[in-house]
Order: structure tokens, then C-alpha cells, then sequence
């Protein structure tokens, strides 16, 4: 790591790491001195703070992976020193004290994060939270405070500007979520802490009363929580009592993000019939309409690098009755999302019931 006069270039301090390093340094005043401080990540697996005046180690703090993203630093517990949040290749985000890089607070992903933090204060404790993208396709929004989940996203890379969040993925698409209206939560469930409250409840209601929209409930907010695999025995048992494609439901808010949030007891879930009075033309509305045909007409024909038209057209050709069709679709989105190979498993589901 190099530190260069901005007047001439020439060289004030260097320090060495064990590896390269692709991470970009952030800076700030750790030290108290006066003179911005350098906190740099390496591909050795550790995270270096450096002193601006004149290079030194302040601390260091070692990951398991090795640390491409670049930290982003800002006063988290109060002490009024900024302290850093940043990923690992090791699966990992951390939060680590400015003053002497002990661990505030770890958060773990589903693949490694090269990504680099955005914050923001999100959730209005006065702290900055931090929204990082990592390698599952997945776009985590983080409590500043204790590292809890906020909200999951999709995506790869994030960036924030007020309340709003910006998502890049490897589909080659950038999207925009307003904070309070994620695609991962309704706007009053937003907090993981809430997911969790409505798991617990629903599970206590669901052993003295089994009910169709309990084990919906349960099942999405296990699948907001991450547990994909146990929110599909959830709705399957939910479909078995009576609601007709929960699954679908579900999957509609990560493949139209900009839907708006519609209650699992309408037609075409409840009695597989069309909504004919909800307004708009676009593919996922029309399908909602009834009118597959048309939603068709305007999705690519032939193959297609988006997955989101792919998983659309799927649902197209579900809905009225080619099953072999959606699978094939399927297929291919799988190979471009993996989110996309649990919205297969959960039509499959459905076409064998």
C-alpha cells in the first residue's frame, strides 16, 4: 500500500502485505491526530488499518477469505470513531471497531462478498446500516447496530442514495428499491426480527389450528428468512388445505419487484381465477389478468439471457397448462440465477399436485 505526495507524486510511506491488494482504501481519523488513518483490505485474508502520518500498523484483523471489497467506515457503537464494515471471500461481512479492529458484529452470506458496503441510515436508529452485495445473487441490507437483517434483496452490488437502493446483477440489469417497499418483505415486515416474531406465531396458531394462510404466512417468512427448503413443505401443506399455488405467490415478489403486494386469498390463487380489474399491460399484469396469451405475445419468443422473462414466461405456460414448456424455460433461467432453481423445484411441486 502506497501513500503519495499529491503535490509531485513522490512517495511519503509504504507498507507491505502478504498478498496483493485489489481492496481500495477508505480513510479516516482512527487515531486521533488529526490526519486521516487508511483502512485497506488484502488478498491475504486480512484487514489493515495504517496511520496516515506516517504508514504504520494500528491494527489488523484476519478473515477467512481473502479481501477484495473495500471497506466503508463509519461511527457504529458510539465511541465517535469510525469503525469498518467490509467483506470477505470467506462468505462474510464484518464489522470491526476503528479504535483496535475487535469484531462488533459478523454477518453471514450464502458465497463469498466482493462487493463493497453502501450505508445508510435505513431503518432510522441514527446508526448507518450497511447494504452489500455478495456472490449468492443476493443483496443483504444490514443493521448497522448488531449486523440483524433487514431486508434481502437481488443482486450482486448495491449502492444507496437516501432511502432508496440500487442493485446491479449478473443478468446485466440495475434496479431500484425503495427501502420500505423491498421485494423481500411488505413494508410493515421489513425487519428480520419481524419474520421471525410472525415464524413463531404462526407456528404456535399452527399447532392448535392448521390453516391454509397460517402455513403460507410460516412459509414466507421462512423463505424471507432463507430457509427455502422448509417454506416449501409449508405451502404444499398449505395448498393441500385448500390455497391453490402459495408458491407462486411467493415468487412473485423476487420476479416483479415493482408488483404491488397483493394478498395470497385473491382469485387466482385461491380459485385459480383471473384478477379482470387490475390495471396495466405489462407481462407479470396480464398474467394476473388471465390473459397468458397476450403475456406471451410481448415475453421473448426464443431464448434470452433474462432470467426474470424466462421465470415469466414459465409461469405463462403454467398457468395454462404447459408443463413441459415452463420446465424448459426453467431450465435456462436456473443457469442464469440460482434463486431461479428453487422457483423450479416449487412448479414442479405444484404440477405434480
Amino acid at each position: 500500500v502506497y501513500a503519495l505526495s499529491g503535490r509531485d507524486g513522490s512517495k511519503l510511506w509504504e507498507f507491505k502485505t502478504g498478498r496483493g491488494v485489489s481492496s481500495s482504501p477508505a480513510l479516516a481519523d482512527l487515531n486521533g491526530d488529526a490526519i486521516p488513518d487508511a483502512v485497506v483490505g488484502s488478498d491475504d485474508g486480512k484487514v489493515y488499518a495504517l496511520s496516515g502520518r506516517d504508514g504504520s500498523k494500528l491494527w489488523e484483523f484476519k478473515t477467512g477469505g481473502e479481501v477484495t471489497s473495500s471497506p466503508a467506515l463509519a461511527d457504529l457503537d458510539g465511541d465517535t470513531v469510525p469503525d469498518a464494515i467490509v467483506g470477505s471471500r470467506d462468505t462474510k461481512v464484518y464489522a470491526l471497531s476503528g479504535r483496535d479492529g475487535a469484531t462488533l458484529w459478523e454477518f453471514k452470506t450464502g458465497s463469498g462478498v466482493r462487493s463493497s458496503p453502501a450505508l445508510a441510515d435505513l431503518n432510522g436508529d441514527g446508526i448507518p446500516d450497511a447494504v452489500v452485495g455478495s456472490w449468492d445473487t443476493k443483496v443483504y441490507v444490514l443493521s448497522g447496530r448488531d449486523g440483524d437483517l433487514l431486508a434481502t434483496l437481488q443482486g450482486m452490488y448495491a449502492s444507496v442514495h437516501g432511502k432508496r437502493i440500487f442493485t446491479g446483477s449478473s443478468d446485466w440489469s440495475v434496479r431500484a428499491f425503495p427501502f420500505a417497499s423491498a421485494p423481500s418483505a411488505p413494508a410493515a415486515l421489513a425487519r428480520a426480527d419481524a419474520w421471525r416474531a410472525l415464524l413463531r406465531r404462526a407456528t404456535e396458531e399452527i399447532a392448535t389450528r392448521p390453516d391454509a394462510f397460517l402455513y403460507y404466512y410460516r412459509g414466507l417468512a421462512r423463505l424471507r428468512l432463507g430457509d427455502n427448503k422448509t417454506s416449501l413443505s409449508d405451502f404444499i401443506a398449505a395448498a393441500k388445505l385448500g390455497l391453490r399455488s402459495p408458491e407462486l405467490h411467493a415468487a412473485w415478489m423476487e420476479i416483479c419487484p415493482d408488483l404491488p403486494e397483493i394478498h395470497p386469498q385473491t382469485p387466482l390463487l385461491w380459485r385459480g381465477k383471473p384478477i379482470p380489474d387490475l390495471k396495466g399491460d405489462a407481462p407479470h399484469v396480464l398474467i394476473l389478468r388471465g390473459r397468458y396469451d397476450e403475456a406471451l405475445e410481448k415475453l421473448p419468443k426464443a431464448e434470452t439471457w433474462d432470467w426474470q422473462a424466462l421465470a415469466l414466461r414459465a409461469l405463462a405456460k403454467r398457468m395454462k397448462g404447459d408443463v413441459d414448456g415452463a420446465r424448459a424455460d426453467l431450465d435456462i433461467a436456473v443457469k442464469l440465477n440460482p434463486w431461479s432453481r428453487d422457483l423450479k423445484r416449487q412448479l414442479d411441486g405444484t404440477a405434480r399436485r
